[in-house]
């Protein structure tokens, strides 16, 4: 446009035509970026030379048309809208207009800028009138601000929220409502977000007009042009004191949970650093919460299981969860307690691994009645075949020791192979004190249990003691008076004496002290539970102690086992103990054993404690020894046992009618008129056993008197290796006269009795 179109009439009818075009654009409804660049080309090119520039700048963002040149001359004007500026318009030249063109132009660029704000106004309330309906839709508060965080806009559910009307919220701060604690951190995170245009997201509590505090999650997000450029921010603000609460609640009851828990928890951070444990560990393991903090696990692992921790811990912090991994913790004052791990990975919101809770479980008492009962089992399994072989053993020596007997009541004094068949008795002898052993071991010898006072067989058996120990061994004896009595089989009582302080005697090769101890103890329930095998109440309790060598703890594990010894080959039979343990057992007691390497043995005996017996009359003996004329019925299996036992009995006057098998011995009973007068049988057999055969046989011949042999008993009639009362029992092997004068006892004895 030349210097005559710029003047009068044509610039006038140039910038009418400008105003026409900017109306038929704000028609065209145009975003409002898009309408500033479109209002800008529109100025420049409508009425303005062409090295003219128009600028407009909104919010901090300019739109431009042409380039302005260096030191411009500037005509500009604000853009107010509703008593508010929101932008500016500039128009940029080489020359300066003066005159009535200068004039003419600074009231066209005021009355553009007018425009402007108009449209902008307008676009504005559009946009309030669609994020107030948007707003009002969503059940939480919205929010909308210019891009220096200035706020524009609150909907309803927003302004209930802060108890606030919608003037009220714009005449106040609304930080002001946030609690002091709160204020300067969320209002220092707002300004970074919108200094770095980022993603804003704060959590904070606000306080209403009626004082009632809230917990609120504030969401904004930056509103970009196609450049960019941010334009402004909108956002959302709910409500979440209800989740607040929930969680404090959840919390509370974690925590409850946590505290109460009568488990290990534990929780660790990445490096394995104890964070926290609960007050069961704390109890369990001596040490404080303060003593533990920022330690790592691994201090309180065995040391030979510290590696074990390490990996289970390193898959934990992988992501992988352990379960049932059994290591022993050790206590502040020593203790080492077994525990089963279970663990799992901890992870904050975004799913990253911060740490570990571990939860264990005190498995030591669980694990000690697990071994207990594998070695219960280990022990019956042995037992059952050291039984079942001292049983078949006691066959055989019945019949060696019977007949060397009678061999040697028939050779003169004089003969030569007497000393043969003496060797022969003798070592026969020793074999059935090996069979009574495994017998003991085994809980299945012949005992008769009566009311005893172990004080005063321990009193007679000083000088036996003294023999067996030596001179370099000194013996000492405190024996509690009031101890009491106990209900047990002498013979066993005194073997089990015996047998440990032989061991104390091979334990103290250069001598040392020896010393037996008793008292009395009253058990409590809470002992009693651990150890089934004892009742609560007064107990004797018989202490055998040496200052001998002592045991490792591999060697104790392992003191009661049959055929265990760490004695030399050909020096023992790893029996003594194991049938100390069987007696005692037997004997419805207790035993345990102390020991350390060069500090000596103690092990303590514990029997229930009974009523001192009456004094009774003895029966006087019948005179005429174990001859007789009467009929015996002879019953066993085995028959090397049946020839001998008639043997013995028909030399000693006896009629003897002898069978193998029990069912025979029924049919002979009821196909024989003669008169029975005792039956002789074994115990066990097969078909039936011996009880079962008596019983038979004294339903057809009512008063037969019966007189048991047997290896062993597991019968009805001898329960748990204890005679009962009234029934006769001869233990193989025996000897002749043994044999007679049982017979003869049994027959002599009054019926009924």
């Amino acid at each position: 446009m030349d210097d005559m179109a710029r003047s009068g009439l044509p610039m006038l009818s140039a910038q009418m035509n400008c105003l026409h075009a900017l109306a038929q654009m704000q028609q065209a409804s145009l975003p409002l970026n898009s309408m500033l660049a479109r209002a800008a080309d529109i100025l420049r090119h409508a009425w303005l030379p062409n090295d003219a520039c128009v600028r407009i700048t909104v919010n901090r963002r300019v739109y431009q048309s042409g380039t302005p040149c260096e030191r411009p001359s500037a005509t500009a004007a604000e853009m107010v809208a509703a008593g508010r500026r929101v932008g500016i318009l500039e128009v940029l030249y080489r020359n300066p207009l003066d005159g009535p063109e200068g004039e003419a132009a600074r009231r066209f660029v005021n009355v553009a800028a007018t425009w402007l704000a108009a449209a902008i106004e307008n676009a504005s309330r559009q946009s309030d009138v669609w994020l107030k309906t948007i707003g009002d839709l969503i059940p939480f508060g919205t929010w909308a601000c210019d891009a220096d965080g200035s706020p524009t806009f609150f909907s309803n559910p927003f302004l209930r929220l802060l108890g606030m009307t919608l003037d009220e919220a714009k005449q106040q701060n609304i930080w002001g409502r946030m609690p002091p604690e709160d204020r300067l951190r969320a209002q220092q995170a707002w300004q970074q977000a919108i200094r770095q245009g980022q993603f804003w997201d704060y959590e904070y509590d606000i306080v209403g007009n009626d004082g009632r505090r809230s917990a609120v999650l504030a969401r904004g997000v930056p509103i970009r042009d196609e450049d960019g450029t941010i334009t402004s921010w909108v956002g959302i603000n709910l409500d979440i004191t209800a989740r607040k609460e929930l969680e404090s609640a959840l919390q509370s009851f974690a925590d409850t949970i946590f505290e109460t828990a009568q488990s290990i928890i534990i929780v660790v951070d990445v490096q394995g650093r104890i964070q926290r444990v609960n007050a069961f560990t704390q109890s369990l393991t001596g040490y404080s919460m303060e003593q533990v903090r920022g330690r790592h696990l691994t201090e309180f692992i065995a040391p030979e299981h510290a590696a074990v921790a390490s990996r289970e811990l390193g898959r934990a912090l992988a992501g992988e969860s352990v379960h049932g991994v059994e290591v022993p913790v050790i206590t502040r004052d020593g203790r080492t307690v077994l525990v089963s791990w279970y663990a799992s990975p901890l992870r904050n919101a975004d799913g990253t691994i911060t740490g570990v809770l571990g939860i264990g479980h005190d498995v030591t008492e669980i694990r000690q009645k697990e071994e207990q009962l594998r070695h219960a089992a280990k022990m019956e399994a042995i037992g059952r075949l050291a039984g079942g072989v001292a049983h078949d053993f006691n066959n055989y020596l019945t019949t060696i020791t019977g007949y060397s007997h009678m061999i040697l009541q028939d050779m003169p004094v004089d003969e030569p192979a007497r000393l043969y068949v003496d060797e022969i008795t003798k070592a026969a002898s020793r074999a059935a004190q090996l069979t009574r052993q495994l017998l003991t071991f085994s809980r299945k010898a012949i005992i008769n249990p009566q009311v005893i006072n172990l004080n005063r067989i321990i009193s007679d058996m000083r000088n036996p003691l003294k023999l067996l120990l030596g001179e370099d061994i000194h013996m000492a004896m405190n024996l509690d008076t009031g101890a009491g009595c106990i209900k047990a089989d002498t013979g066993q009582m005194q073997q089990v004496i015996m047998n440990l302080a032989a061991n104390a005697r091979d334990a103290m090769p250069r001598g040392g002290r020896f010393e037996l101890a008793t008292s009395e103890i009253v058990l409590n329930g809470e002992f009693t539970a651990s150890n089934p095998q004892l009742s609560a109440g007064p107990h004797f309790v018989l202490t055998v102690s040496d200052k001998g060598i002592g045991m490792s703890a591999q060697v104790l594990s392992h003191i009661f086992d049959p055929f265990f010894t760490t004695k030399p080959v050909g020096q023992g039979t790893g029996l003594g103990l194991a049938t100390v343990h069987g007696i005692v057992n037997q004997s419805s007691g207790h035993i345990t054993v102390t020991s350390k390497p060069g500090e000596g043995t103690t092990f303590r005996m514990c029997f229930p404690r009974v009523a001192a017996p009456q004094p009774a009359e003895q029966p006087g003996r019948r005179p005429g020894g174990g001859a007789g004329s009467e009929t015996i019925m002879l019953v066993d299996d085995d028959v090397s046992i049946r020839h001998f036992l008639m043997r013995v009995l028909t030399s000693h006057g006896y009629k003897v009618v002898k069978t193998g098998s029990p069912a025979a011995a029924v049919n002979l009973l009821q196909e024989t008129p003669d008169p029975i007068d005792l039956l002789v049988t074994d115990v066990v057999m097969p078909e039936m056993n011996g009880p079962e055969l008596a019983e038979r046989l004294q339903a057809i011949r009512p008063g037969l008197k019966v007189l048991f042999i047997s290896g062993y008993t597991r019968d009805a009639l001898v329960r748990r290796g204890v005679l009962e009362e009234g029934v006769k029992l001869l233990a193989k092997p025996f000897m002749p006269e043994e044999l007679v004068d049982w017979v003869r006892k049994t027959l002599d004895q009054e019926a009924g009795k």
